[in-house]
């Protein structure tokens, strides 16, 4: 799933920042499906003999439970943060070619405060922000050691709470983007004048 998110930015990036046309990319459709299905299944597979129980879990063995670091990071860390690091790279790509194309119309806009850039950057900001807060946490009980068990509590804690959080949090940003701030000014205000309700029908 996480290598379908990074086609995804790919597709985006392609889309707003070099002009690629709908059906180049619908071209390249199949071509993206067989690379994301081989990937995962290639790595799905190489882990196998390297799976065993965790607490509330089942994964990839990392030391002290195996003698080794490298399958856990050659079979989970490195393609994770390779997704992470294609798409804070094209988040940056998009908003800065959003960024140019807004200098250019600035004279036309009619707000300032609200641009289009902001708005770009705002919403690609906290898709990548949600998408760095569940996955890397996976990699705390790894990477983090708790000789305590204080500290083994607390970073168990975290990856239970965060790592499956992704769905939820891109949720509540395609809630406060679309509808968030109308709703809250609709019921802040206990009666609604007639422009609140068209506003908030619009939304719907």
């Amino acid at each position: 799933s996480m290598y379908y998110n990074m086609a995804l930015s790919l597709y985006f990036l392609l889309i707003i920042r070099y002009n690629w046309k709908e059906w180049q990319c619908i071209r390249l459709q199949m071509w993206v499906h067989g690379v994301v299905v081989v990937v995962g299944l290639t790595l799905a597979f190489c882990a196998i003999p390297y799976v065993g129980p965790k607490l509330a879990e089942c994964g990839i063995l990392s030391p002290p439970s195996t003698s080794t670091e490298w399958p856990i990071t050659w079979l989970s860390t490195i393609p994770m943060s390779i997704v992470l690091a294609t798409l804070l790279v094209t988040t940056l790509l998009i908003c800065h070619k959003v960024h140019q194309q807004q200098r250019k119309a600035r004279k036309w806009m009619a707000s300032k405060n609200m641009t289009l850039t902001r708005r770009v950057f705002v919403q690609s900001f906290l898709y990548v922000l949600a998408f760095y807060i569940s996955l890397p946490t996976v990699f705390l009980p790894v990477y983090i050691s708790h000789r305590t068990e204080q500290r083994y509590t607390l970073v168990f804690l975290l990856k239970g709470t965060l790592a499956p959080s992704q769905g939820a949090l891109n949720s509540l940003i395609y809630f406060y983007r679309s509808r968030g701030p109308q709703m809250c000014r609709f019921f802040s205000r206990g009666k609604s004048s007639p422009h609140d309700s068209q506003e908030l029908e619009k939304t719907q």
